[in-house]
């Protein structure tokens, strides 16, 4: 009973941690209704990594569960001599990865560094994922996917130990509140710079440990294209073709 009350306590805390971060918002958002449907999601998982190829052509069969306006790709189970890490980097680190939305615009990048990561977290490795040279070379792809730097990251100690003393998060398990932290930067980081009422610069496109999502105004399958994944390996794979629901939910940062 007494572990009970503890836990309950515990989320309590969290909730109410939480629930600062939408005081600037206003408490009812507009929502527009969509049509029926809904999104088409495929998958599978592997004892041994396997490439993103494999990905595309059950992706490709479910074009009718999506309007092409939303694909996603997730893979966990990484390599990580294909992310230039160490095992244990892989697994102990977050892989942080941001979506830069305007290429052109240089300064995003600094802004997000200088704001977000630098001030709180450790960062043992840092670089843009790598794209084919011109997205017109997919057909049918019609918007230019966003840049996407990623980066290999810790909670500064200090600032972990000054985030769970303000919010009363001691009882957390270990490392639960460094999950809680990154979850409560992400959010700020997607209001600072993808924020409803505002300009659509930036987001965080993924954070956790040994995974990543890349997503694109397009079909999943050309996710895998234009960020050269047919022969990165994973152990698990899954591919979201987005399809309009009536789903009154908002997406911190367009998350679906």
């Amino acid at each position: 009973m007494m572990s009970n009350q503890l836990e309950l306590s515990t989320i309590d805390r969290i909730i109410a941690s939480r629930g600062r971060l939408l005081e600037a918002y206003p408490p009812r958002l507009a929502v527009k209704g969509e049509d029926e449907g809904g999104c088409g999601v495929t998958g599978f998982a592997c004892s041994i990594p396997v490439g993103g190829k494999h990905i595309f052509e059950p992706s490709r069969q479910m074009h009718n569960r999506g309007n092409g306006k939303g694909g996603g790709i997730a893979a966990v189970g990484l390599v990580p001599e294909a992310l230039g890490v160490s095992r244990e980097i892989l697994e102990t680190h977050y892989m942080l990865q941001v979506a830069l939305i305007d290429p052109e615009d240089k300064t995003v990048a600094k802004a997000v560094t200088e704001q977000f990561i630098d001030p709180y977290l450790e960062v043992v490795k840092s670089e843009l994922i790598p794209t084919i040279g011109d997205y017109r070379d997919i057909p049918g792809l019609e918007v230019r996917p966003p840049d996407v730097m990623r980066c290999f990251v810790r909670v500064k100690p200090d600032v972990l130990r000054d985030f769970t003393a303000a919010n009363h998060l001691e009882g957390l398990r270990p490392g639960r509140a460094e999950d809680e932290f990154m979850f409560q930067n992400a959010f700020k980081l997607n209001s600072t710079f993808y924020s409803t009422l505002g300009d659509k610069k930036a987001f965080v496109m993924s954070h956790g440990r040994n995974m990543m999502i890349l997503k694109i105004v397009g079909y999943a399958e050309e996710v895998a294209s234009y960020y050269q994944l047919e022969d990165f390996k994973a152990h698990i794979w899954i591919a979201h073709q987005r399809y309009p629901t009536k789903g009154r939910v908002w997406h911190p940062g367009g998350a679906h």
